[in-house]
């Protein structure tokens, strides 16, 4: 679908994408740039959008009508049912935005610009340095003011709004948590709506099955919750879930020539599991801060088609592990601190609801190379330092809290194995201690970590 404005042609699909999207949330229409959209249709429709949300009127085909044709009496109807009928997924809508922004500038370029140039360079048959920056500086600042333009709050607006925070806390309205009592004892402000929350420790601390304790634990509740696994596939995760959720351990589950009942029991857990309408699952091995942004907004829709997402919009994300992140692949600290600033943008956004925990190994050489346990009472109370972690400060900068999690039997096992016989009779004690957190303490909690990969609270002998 294009239609033809002066020497360029629009792509209207991209413009009654954006449009159709409007139409489920008009109260968004005043946040687009008006000058976003290149065909006269399209401006027409967003400026009785605009209308619509002003008037505080319901959306409704023939309401949006009758605003529109205050301007033009002959706008017709079929054309904005044929943009409902026609648009109806909105997965790639951020696609379709950028999309718009580069015909913008194509059309501005070609109209505006490039004429401007060519009647310059013909009066002179030159061009001076300062007309090609004037010329460079237009089209920067008509960029800068394309797609959602940020919103400016008066200070009163801003204190209005934390006082109806403090009233929510107070009557109970806001309530989060980190799935753990012991935990939120020792966190001020669990999974704060655009915070994050690093959990660091070595391979085989029980980062990814603790990470996947706290989403069972948020489910069970009734919280949105979306895991991207990009360190295990579907298999292992649906393993350690079904481990934790039936308590079993996994050597019941890959074994063959199951007892009938207990393979009929194991399946009503599975189905239990797939039947959750706040979980959602994502385990591409594969992907970049751009596209994990993107998959937010499918997340917050599927929770909104299963009737799951709650009126404030908030859900939890779970990234295992932040490292596999394209962003992160380098080895300079400097690479680090920009994916970190990356990321932490993509959860600051203006109407994101969501929260993530994050996953992070670390740099086990390091130990290995530096640190030399003599005894193994010294690994009793041991933890992972952000020292320990290449690029450890950048992750502590934009994460409101960090845990390192340290497993002293696990490690006894692996550094002392000649006296493993009395490991196995010792207690998998969990040390969860908290390196770092804004505006609260550092803090310490002990937990037990079971062979079903749950994790439980620890009750000493």
């Amino acid at each position: 679908m294009t239609e033809k404005n002066k020497k360029y042609k629009i792509n209207l699909d991209n413009e009654y994408k954006l449009l159709a999207h409007l139409f489920k949330k008009p109260n968004f229409s005043n946040t687009i740039e008006p000058s976003l959209f290149l065909a006269e249709t399209s401006k027409k429709i967003h400026a009785g959008l605009i209308k619509l949300d002003e008037r505080e009127l319901d959306f409704e085909l023939d309401t949006l009508l009758t605003l529109i044709r205050e301007k033009d009496p002959h706008f017709e109807y079929t054309t904005l049912l044929e943009i409902e009928q026609d648009f109806q997924s909105f997965k790639n809508l951020d696609f379709h935005i950028r999309a718009l922004k580069n015909d913008y500038i194509k059309h501005e370029s070609l109209k505006t610009v490039l004429e401007d140039i060519l009647v310059e360079a013909g009066k002179s048959g030159e061009l001076n340095i300062e007309k090609l920056e004037s010329y460079a500086e237009n089209i920067l600042g008509k960029i800068s003011t394309l797609g959602f333009k940020r919103e400016n709050q008066t200070l009163i607006k801003q204190a209005q709004e934390y006082e109806k925070i403090i009233d929510e806390r107070d009557a109970g309205l806001i309530i989060r948590t980190s799935g753990f009592k012991d935990v939120d004892r020792v966190i001020v402000r669990p999974f704060a709506r655009g915070q994050m929350m690093g959990i660091v420790g070595m391979k085989g601390s029980g980062k990814s099955a603790f990470l996947l304790n706290i989403i069972n634990s948020l489910i069970n509740r009734g919280i949105c919750v979306a895991l991207f696994s990009m360190e295990d596939d579907r298999e292992v995760i649906f393993d350690r879930f079904v481990c934790m959720r039936g308590n079993y351990n996994i050597r019941q589950l890959v074994q063959s020539k199951m007892d009938p009942q207990f393979k009929a029991d194991l399946k009503k857990v599975i189905l239990d599991l797939g039947q959750m309408p706040n979980f959602y699952l994502n385990d591409e091995a594969s992907m970049g801060i751009r596209d994990f942004d993107q998959q937010l907004h499918e997340v917050e829709a599927y929770f909104e088609s299963t009737g799951a997402l709650p009126e404030d919009r908030y859900f939890v994300c779970a990234l295992d592990l932040v490292s596999m992140l394209s962003e992160f692949g380098g080895e300079d600290p400097k690479e680090i601190t920009l994916a970190m600033n990356k990321l932490h943008r993509v959860m600051r956004k203006r109407n994101r609801n969501s929260s993530l925990a994050y996953t992070v190994q670390a740099n086990e050489n390091k130990l290995r190379g530096g640190k030399i346990f003599k005894n193994p009472e010294d690994l009793d109370y041991y933890k992972i330092g952000l020292e320990d972690i290449r690029g450890g400060d950048n992750y502590a900068a934009r994460s409101r809290v960090v845990l390192s999690l340290h497993r002293p039997v696990f490690m006894k096992q692996k550094l002392f194995p000649e006296r493993n016989e009395i490991w196995e009779t010792m207690p998998d004690v969990l040390n969860i201690h908290v390196v770092k957190q804004n505006n609260g303490p550092l803090g310490f909690v002990q937990m037990l970590f079971g062979d079903n990969f749950r994790v439980t609270k620890f009750r000493q002998q």
